[in-house]
């Protein structure tokens, strides 16, 4: 969800190692300018969905529940515009990966 919200991955580095360095660490940032047009709604869902610990973190079937989740799904007027960032950022996503991958090799 924060791939499809703006484009990279919430944790990262250079190397495995690295980006499972960031994941245990377990911060998320949203200071991004990517950000900038996601509702607080929005980021609210991501933060529960990347809680680190198993214990408090949102299960499938709260997140399915989730207001702002609901309303994306929901008969209710959907951002356009978030619906284009996020078709966008699959597509950057996309080719980053193809980059990366084709540089690993």
């Amino acid at each position: 969800m924060y791939i499809l919200l703006c484009g990279f991955p919430p944790f990262n580095g250079k190397t495995d190692g690295e980006i499972l360095q960031s994941v245990l660490k377990g911060h998320v940032s949203f200071k991004h300018a990517e950000f900038d047009s996601v509702s607080k709604e929005a980021k609210r869902f991501v933060t529960k969905l990347l809680e680190y610990n198993t214990e408090t973190r949102i299960s499938a079937e709260d997140a399915l529940n989730d207001p702002w989740f609901v309303k994306m799904l929901g008969n209710e007027k959907v951002d356009t515009n978030l619906s284009r960032n996020v078709m966008t950022n699959l597509k950057t996503f996309r080719v980053t990966r193809e980059i990366v991958d084709d540089n690993l090799q």
